[in-house]
């Protein structure tokens, strides 16, 4: 972005753009050809003789002046030909601190640590990065929809900066800030910051380790970003990598029998009996190649409870609920008649076999794919 004092002299704006009228000549050059003034006048040569050089091309002279894009004017007792300068997207910095930029100040680690002592009422992490200068860093060549990774987000300033950006400039820039579940212990002693850190930790009730640090500052920052920028987005979603939720077959060899019935006897139902529906869920997104942050709801159909998944104009419903003695192909058809693009079964779901089996033709009736955990 440009200063303040750049922007002045833009002070006109049309339909396109913000613009000022700046001359169409130019001292050196290749763009040689006259120009008729309203009057008949032939601009082709200086006082000296010399040929003018303009700043584009004939044709396209012809065509901005037909657009309004060029005018010709009398100033005192001579004809100017100006066109007109567009403010451009931004500048590109030659340069990440020193700059003519609207940040003549992008912060220190002082100033970071004065952020984070607003937000939790005492200093929990060392040497934090300061928001202005996180956000000086991503109004260089982010925008729109733009995603940010952080794979050490610490404090989650990237964060707190891409929902700070968002607010100034309307923008809906999206992150992802990946971090290990470190530990921290109050004894720590090349920590100054671990003692409050836990705590304030043991305050809120959270696990003391450093993502629980993370995710209380997005909750922080967005709380406060929210309060000025009603319209901003300061939501966001928690995933922790684990193992698979589906049970796997152990495949090791063995004797006893009595060892082999147990492994047959896990394998009752495919999915792990310490994970919740969720767990499942974003198991299955993730495996179905759709975004973690696609919209995930809790309905109930024809009575069953089923999650559904939207990404974009695309519907896929997941059912892991086998109560009531399981699902039925009158459930199947409840499902299909939503035409969802694809539907997820667990497959311990079912009612029975004869349930499991009419699941698929009901699907192919409707169109709609039927995949069994």
């Amino acid at each position: 972005p440009y200063s303040p004092q750049y922007l002045m002299r833009y002070k006109e704006e049309d339909e396109e753009s913000k613009f000022f009228w700046d001359t169409f000549k130019r001292k050196s050059g290749k763009q040689y050809y006259p120009i008729t003034c309203p009057d008949g006048t032939v601009l082709q040569y200086d006082e000296l003789g010399n040929p003018i050089s303009w700043l584009r091309s004939e044709p396209r002279f012809k065509s901005d002046l037909v657009k309004g894009d060029v005018r010709i004017i009398k100033i005192k007792d001579n004809w100017s030909v100006q066109f007109k300068q567009r403010l451009p997207e931004g500048k590109k910095p030659r340069t990440i601190f020193l700059e003519e930029s609207i940040f003549e100040d992008e912060g220190t680690t002082a100033d970071g640590s004065s952020e984070v002592l607003s937000l939790f009422g005492k200093n929990v992490f060392d040497n934090p990065k300061p928001v202005e200068l996180i956000k000086h860093l991503m109004s260089f060549n982010t925008a729109e929809d733009d995603l940010v990774l952080d794979f050490f987000a610490g404090s989650a300033t990237t964060a707190n900066a891409i929902m700070q950006l968002n607010a100034d400039d309307k923008n809906r820039r999206k992150f992802i800030m990946v971090q290990l579940p470190l530990v921290i212990s109050e004894d720590d002693k090349n920590s100054k910051t671990a003692k409050n850190a836990c705590e304030f930790l043991d305050s809120i009730g959270k696990a003391r380790n450093l993502c629980e640090i993370s995710k209380e500052r997005i909750r922080r920052a967005g709380r406060k970003i929210k309060e000025q920028n009603a319209d901003v987005d300061v939501g966001f979603k928690v995933l922790k990598l684990d193992t698979s939720n589906l049970v796997k077959w152990d495949d090791t060899p063995v004797k006893d029998t009595d060892v082999l019935r147990e492994r047959f006897d896990t394998m009752i139902k495919t999915l792990k009996i310490d994970r919740n529906d969720l767990d499942v869920v974003y198991e299955v997104i993730l495996k179905l190649g759709i975004e973690p942050t696609a919209k995930v709801s809790e309905k109930s159909i024809n009575g069953r409870k089923v999650w559904s998944v939207c990404e974009k104009e695309d519907v896929f419903l997941i059912c892991l609920d086998s109560s009531g003695g399981g699902v039925t192909p009158d459930d199947v058809a409840a499902f299909c008649a939503l035409i969802p693009k694809k539907i997820v079964f667990a497959e311990e779901a079912f009612k029975d076999d004869v349930a499991l089996s009419n699941a698929y033709y009901i699907g192919k009736d409707s169109d709609v794919e039927i995949i069994l955990l």
